[in-house]
């Protein structure tokens, strides 16, 4: 008997996502691999699958699958997930009553649903649920770079990992010099096939000015591909702003500026785009992200891109480069590195009482020195497991929405494996990358105007227009996520009140619209 047939199979198929759900013979998949000539994707993605009749023979196809994808597989005896490196595509699942499984988190939510009390605590603070855990009891998210193993006859489940973010490199490293020549090899590789996959298609490369979308450029400029809209959003006055013009002019390359509007931003709200992005998303794990959503539909608006076309996003070069390794941690720095983390993940709305959620980071940390001899390293496995794959990568959700395929190359696997086996003191701070951009890179950005006051640049932080939030205690989103009687609203034992949080930012304000309409659902509220 087959899955859809005794139990609950909450795989959406619906709707213009640019990346299709395709199911046959009891295997469903969604995304693509890069193959030799051409992506895998659709059909043959089934077929890439279609020998996985047990885990082991599940496990290899995996660990060889490069690319974006999330996969279930229904065996005789066994039910079988997995999701890629940096879980594009969220899986939920859970065996409390009977089996159910897919990306479709509404399938899991009804009148029967309980809210997860301790979920809910990392979820208001960070902006996504720690861990394995969702918003809901007795509903679990697969995590990055893992594989579910469900027994069909007593409904037990197993989670195994294929692939984790660690420097894995112990012995004598290679020279700087040695490094940046392999570094830029793969960069070419990678490159060079993701050009190969485009077909000649439009490319629209979201332009900050930072080092990774101009390396976009570069390497598309490079492989000779010149169908490519660089658009960047913002005042024209940023620095930002200006180095992404004077980059994309020096490229030859069609150059656009946008500005967020709070009047985009409300009708956005209006019209049911935060609906639709966090359906997107995968609401009861984490909150949507939603940088590029006016900016894409403006694009489509003004038709200003071509309905093929593909994006590519820059996200997130800056981490597997370093830029999140600040410092070396002796074997005892353990308080210091979970306060590290908790300033820098548990920041979106400021609990009073936060010990509970910084404890279980604590223990995780001294579980992780038990098996590594040391905690360096945990920084990068926690933001890589956490923000990375259940947030930022997610950003990928707004290309889709509106049916456009996406690129995001500094996740390729060979970029991963190669940045994983960089000694840590060698990516602190970003400094080979920085070398690598020195040699290699040939756009030149001015300097970061140093002019501008320090009180303007918290202002701007508080008041971004890419979010929606235009200026402090005031956003496009209030009237819809926030306000103390809407908080109150969900009630679920003080916990989720105004009372309990001090400071909200942005993704804070995000997580409480996403607890208020999760409560609608199970009547919370």
């Amino acid at each position: 008997m087959n899955i859809a047939e005794k139990h609950l199979l909450c795989w959406e198929e619906t709707g213009k996502c640019s990346s299709p759900r395709v199911h046959k013979d009891g295997i469903y998949v969604k995304g693509y691999l890069d193959g030799e000539d051409a992506l895998i994707t659709g059909q043959n993605l089934v077929d890439y699958f279609r020998d996985a009749d047990n885990l082991d023979s599940f496990t290899k196809l995996v660990e060889r699958a490069n690319g974006y994808f999330a996969v279930i597989i229904d065996t005789p005896t066994k039910i079988l997930a997995a999701v890629d490196r940096v879980c594009s595509t969220h899986l939920f699942y859970s065996t409390h009553k009977r089996i159910e499984i897919g990306d479709n988190h509404n399938g899991f939510i009804g009148s029967s649903s309980h809210v997860s009390k301790e979920a809910t605590k990392s979820f208001l603070s960070s902006g996504y649920v720690h861990g394995q855990d969702t918003l809901l009891e007795n509903v679990y998210q697969v995590p990055a770079g893992g594989i579910l193993t469900i027994d069909k006859s007593d409904r037990s489940t197993n989670i195994s990992h294929y692939f984790s973010y660690l420097t894995t490199d112990k012995g004598k490293p290679d020279s700087r010099e040695q490094l940046l020549k392999e570094l830029h090899r793969v960069h070419l590789l990678v490159f060079e096939r993701m050009v190969t996959s485009l077909g000649g298609r439009q490319v629209v490369v979201p332009l900050s000015g930072g080092y990774d979308s101009r390396l976009i450029i570069e390497m598309l400029a490079h492989f000779g591909h010149r169908n490519v809209l660089c658009v960047t959003w913002g005042d024209e006055k940023y620095w930002q702003v200006q180095i992404a013009r004077e980059t994309a002019k020096a490229m030859g390359m069609d150059w656009l500026r946008f500005e967020n509007t709070r009047e985009q931003w409300n009708e956005w709200c209006s019209s049911g785009g935060f609906e639709r992005s966090m359906a997107a998303a995968g609401a009861i794990a984490t909150v949507p992200y939603i940088q590029e959503n006016i900016l894409v539909k403006t694009l489509k608006d003004e038709k200003r891109i071509a309905q093929d076309a593909i994006f590519i996003s820059g996200n997130t070069g800056d981490f597997v480069e370093g830029a999140h390794v600040n410092r070396m941690y002796s074997y005892d720095d353990v308080d210091e590195l979970c306060g590290s983390i908790a300033s820098i993940h548990m920041r979106q709305n400021k609990l009073r009482n936060p010990d509970d959620v910084t404890s279980v980071i604590k223990r995780e940390i001294l579980a992780f020195r038990d098996i590594h001899g040391e905690i360096n390293g945990f920084d990068e496995y926690w933001e890589w497991r956490e923000r990375q794959s259940k947030f930022v990568t997610k950003c990928v959700k707004v290309f889709e929405e509106d049916g456009f395929e996406w690129r995001m190359p500094f996740w390729d696997l060979e970029v991963m494996n190669f940045w994983t086996s960089v000694p840590r003191e060698m990516k602190l701070n970003r400094a080979l990358f920085y070398d690598y951009a020195t040699e290699y890179m040939s756009s030149r950005p001015p300097k970061a105007n140093p002019s501008i006051p320090f009180i303007r640049r918290y202002a701007d932080a508080l008041a971004d227009g890419r979010y929606g939030c235009f200026k402090p205690r005031s956003s496009a989103f209030s009237n819809i996520f926030s306000s103390s009687k809407q908080v109150s609203e969900i009630d679920l034992v003080d916990l989720i009140t105004h009372r309990s949080i001090a400071v909200t930012r942005i993704n804070g304000l995000s997580a409480l619209g996403v607890m208020r309409r999760v409560g609608r659902k199970i009547h919370l509220a």
